[in-house]
């Protein structure tokens, strides 16, 4: 470095070269030490007398400024853009020495010179990450703790309605929030979810920590409402605080109709009813702490409509059926006095909703048609009517229409006379056997079937054997309807989205008792070819809580000695969000009797994975610890997280092992530096 300065013109590309060597040996040789490449690739931003100054207050960490100072002040170095470009996008892959490489992203932030940051290849989601963390860390109230994070007290305050008062915030930095704004629209960033966690985190911070004036405050704000229709409900999740923040304050009415007409947005048909129940929290925060009444009252009204909303509901829609069929009479006028009354109808329930059209309206309304085709034998006359102004508004044939709703009919029993005189009206409706309907719609038919089987199980199983093909040579069974062209696959992963999503919330109650049944009348060998697939299912239906308890039981009941062995650790970890519920008492007891047959070596290795959740937060560990074999006393946390658990080869296990050995090892003062050794 000291003998380029003299080449004058070249020596900018000559230091430059030197600093990418740097920063090749970081991003490629972790052991390379990180304390000189901080040090060296900060020379060029020490030509700033003003970092020299701050450099001293970390010269005990960085030994090497010192030299690098030198090096500034005898002008051996260039500053040009290049380089400052580079050694920026060189120390945000640096892990440590927070304090100082926020120091200098600052600088470059204040430098007059925004190239610095919108132009170097810095990880965007590095710079927001660092600024929120550093913002936080500047509060006198907040707990820093080391890499895992910052706790901090003003924005929990804030959040909870408490304002954090001017003389404690920071006076606006120039860059920073011109910086989050083009975050957050500009589209190159809309793609990757880690830069819109980031930013989301930093508006929260930015609002909290920083003098903003009125019209940047807006700016940010309304740029960042985007997230209330943001796919990802991680992104969502993390915006509700500074989303409480926003509607809390003041709101000029420019900010409140941006914020109603987020929750006005137009959707895609395929993600309508999913976005608009991801927007329902921040429909629900807008109306309890809006300080804009007008604003209160048009989210209520809105959540209200959205409530009613409900379209999959049975009992809505048996009562728009019930009043299409029995308003009117065939003596009561023709068919156009009929028709226009039906029109009617869709029509006041269309705008209640808030449809665009009553096709639309129709299509959400998933039950209208199963229910007509359902409906008495004396409504016939009448629900053919109906079923034609349907078909009309859909432009559908008769075929088309009873097909596509044809399968939905499975959800609830049908006894043998009910059963018969569908067959009848589908047949005189539109001529289509049900046979037909099974055949081409075989899918989806078992789908309902399966999730339904638990209300009528011969009932189900009889539909299910009237579906097989004729040329099967296979005897019937649930195992032979499972295994057919690798459908199961299908049929888990159908089970797994409906007890997720929101969209099959009234049938909750019949999943888990469904799903139960299946895996009782699977074959075992079937069941525990596909027990990992299946566990994915029961991880699903795990987040609804004490209500799927009943399934783990059965799972494990049905799992021989062997393989129960084999998925011990694993189905351990899965139920711990269970054992704060009483009822994980009977499955635990199955568990544990069960251990005591099988392999040393087995029995084991099971014992070190539940002595591992012993001490872990979640659950009720209490409630593992009652079963576990007492070979040493209980007052010794090292004896039950040990370092003998690194020998266990499950994945699981192992991440729930340094996550505890971690947490224990940095609660203890002065025993830190053993995290980094039981890493390694």
């Amino acid at each position: 470095l000291e003998a380029a300065s003299s080449l004058g013109p070249d020596a900018s590309g000559v230091f430059l070269t030197v600093l990418e060597i740097v920063g090749d040996l970081v991003s490629h040789h972790t052991k390379f030490p990180s304390t000189a490449s901080v040090a060296f690739l900060s020379l060029p931003w020490l030509m700033d007398p003003e970092l020299q100054l701050q450099s001293k207050r970390h010269m005990t960490s960085l030994p090497l400024l010192k030299e690098m100072n030198r090096l500034a002040k005898t002008s051996a170095v260039s500053a040009s853009d290049d380089v400052l470009e580079y050694t920026l996008s060189a120390l945000s892959s640096v892990h440590g020495f927070c304090d100082w490489r926020r120091t200098i992203l600052l600088a470059a932030m204040s430098s007059q010179r925004p190239v610095l940051v919108q132009y170097s290849n810095v990880d965007v989601s590095c710079v927001l990450n660092a600024l929120s963390h550093s913002l936080c860390a500047s509060h006198p109230a907040s707990e820093v703790h080391g890499a895992s994070g910052v706790t901090c007290k003003a924005c929990e305050q804030l959040v909870s309605g408490t304002a954090v008062p001017d003389q404690e915030k920071v006076q606006q930095l120039p860059g920073l929030f011109e910086l989050l704004i083009q975050v957050l629209t500009d589209s190159r960033y809309q793609t990757e979810k880690h830069i819109r966690l980031d930013a989301a985190a930093l508006v929260l911070t930015a609002l909290c920590h920083m003098q903003c004036p009125p019209d940047v405050y807006l700016r940010v704000v309304k740029a960042s409402l985007s997230f209330i229709n943001d796919q990802d409900e991680d992104v969502r999740n993390v915006f509700q605080s500074a989303f409480k923040v926003i509607v809390s304050g003041t709101l000029p009415s420019e900010l409140a109709e941006a914020i109603f007409a987020e929750f006005s947005a137009g959707y895609p048909a395929e993600f309508e009813q999913t976005m608009v129940e991801a927007s329902n929290p921040f429909l629900v925060v807008a109306t309890r702490n809006s300080s804009c009444p007008d604003l209160s009252n048009r989210c209520l009204h809105q959540l209200f409509i959205r409530a009613l909303r409900l379209l999959d509901s049975t009992a809505f829609c048996t009562d728009l059926v019930n009043e299409m069929l029995y308003s009117w009479r065939e003596e009561d006028g023709g068919d156009e006095v009929i028709n226009d009354g039906i029109d009617d109808l869709l029509q006041v329930a269309r705008k209640v909703f808030g449809f665009d059209n009553v096709p639309s309206f129709i299509r959400a309304s998933v039950y209208i048609v199963p229910y007509i085709l359902l409906s008495d034998v004396e409504q016939r006359p009448i629900a053919v009517k109906v079923l034609e102004r349907l078909r009309f508004h859909m432009s559908k044939h008769r075929q088309d229409l009873i097909s596509e709703y044809f399968p939905s009919l499975l959800e609830r029993p049908l006894e043998p006379a009910k059963r018969k005189s569908l067959k009848t009206f589908i047949k005189e409706y539109c001529d289509l056997d049900l046979r037909y309907l099974f055949h081409t719609k075989r899918f989806l038919c078992i789908v309902y079937v399966l999730r339904s089987i638990a209300l009528d199980e011969q009932g189900y199983l009889e539909i299910l054997q009237s579906m097989r093909s004729n040329s099967s040579r296979e005897p019937f069974s649930l195992t032979a309807v499972m295994k057919f062209n690798c459908e199961y696959l299908g049929f888990l992963l159908s089970f797994r989205r409906s007890l997720l999503d929101d969209d099959h919330y009234e049938q909750r109650s019949v999943l888990l008792p469904s799903l139960a049944t299946i895996i009782r009348l699977i074959d075992e060998k079937f069941l525990e070819d596909t027990s990992n697939k299946v566990m994915v299912v029961l991880r699903a239906a795990t987040t609804l809580g004490e209500s799927s308890v009943a399934v783990w039981n059965e799972f494990v009941r049905r799992l021989s000695d062997g393989m129960l062995a084999t998925l011990l650790p694993k189905i351990l970890i899965a139920i711990q969000p269970l054992l704060k519920y009483s009822d994980t008492n009977d499955l635990l007891d199955n568990i544990f009797a069960r251990r005591k047959p099988l392999e040393i070596e087995q029995s084991e290795a099971f014992e070190r994975t539940a002595m591992v959740l012993v001490n872990s937060e979640a659950g009720d560990s209490s409630r593992i610890n009652f079963h576990l074999r007492r070979t040493c006393t209980d007052n010794s946390i090292e004896n039950i997280v040990s370092g003998k658990s690194l020998e266990e080869g499950l994945e699981e296990v192992v991440g729930w092992l340094m996550e505890s050995l971690r947490s224990e090892v940095l609660s203890i003062p002065g025993l830190a530096h053993l995290v980094v050794y039981h890493s390694a």
